[in-house]
């Protein structure tokens, strides 16, 4: 963009708590399976017992379905963590200047004088935009589609937001208002993915 100078912890269900219901379910079947059967003499203990087993063989597998579940998503956010905190990190330096920028400006229009000597500073702009570029080109294939597209539609916006600068459409402060309406809409999309991916 071209300038002129809730955190309320939520139980979450892990994949564990899944495994442990489904195998206590299962097991309150088994027992109810066993005690009907213990009080029907019809039926054989050869079937009472192939009933049991099949039974805990399927928790096994649901069990050893949802473990392994859970380590690809453990190896998912050892993989991209870097990336994902860097990006993050860089997204809330930029959000920080561009509210800086848009509260000297109109300070400047108000004729109040800020000892704040708010200078802008081009390093965080160009970190923000390589971590954007490296998310798109480099790591999409490692990413969920959600963050991805999150920030193509970033990149889109901002240019779209250019273009109507450039064009008089937006005066500095509009543009710049509407540059940060597209970082927190990147960021809350962002701090989602990486409470999910870190399991928080």
């Amino acid at each position: 963009m071209p300038h002129t100078k809730d955190s309320n912890p939520r139980f979450r269900i892990t994949n564990e708590c899944i495994a442990l219901l489904i195998g206590a379910c299962l097991g309150l079947i088994a027992s109810s399976i066993y005690f009907y059967a213990s009080n029907n003499a019809d039926i054989a203990a050869g079937t009472i017992a192939n009933s049991i087993i099949a039974l805990c063989t399927f928790t096994a597998l649901i069990i050893s379905y949802f473990s392994i579940k859970s380590q690809k998503e453990n190896r998912r956010w050892e993989v991209n963590k870097d990336l994902l905190i860097r990006l993050s990190t860089s997204l809330a330096e930029t959000i920080v200047q561009t509210e800086n920028f848009i509260s000297n400006e109109i300070d400047n229009m108000q004729g109040i004088q800020n000892h704040e000597n708010f200078v802008w500073d081009d390093s965080i702009s160009e970190k923000f935009n390589k971590s954007l570029t490296q998310t798109v080109h480099v790591y999409s294939q490692l990413l969920n589609k959600e963050i991805i597209e999150a920030v193509k539609n970033y990149q889109k916006r901002d240019q779209e937001i250019a273009r109507s600068f450039d064009d008089g459409e937006f005066d500095v402060i509009e543009a710049h208002d509407s540059s940060l309406e597209a970082q927190i809409k990147l960021m809350a999309i962002l701090n989602k993915n990486i409470k999910t991916y870190a399991a928080l």
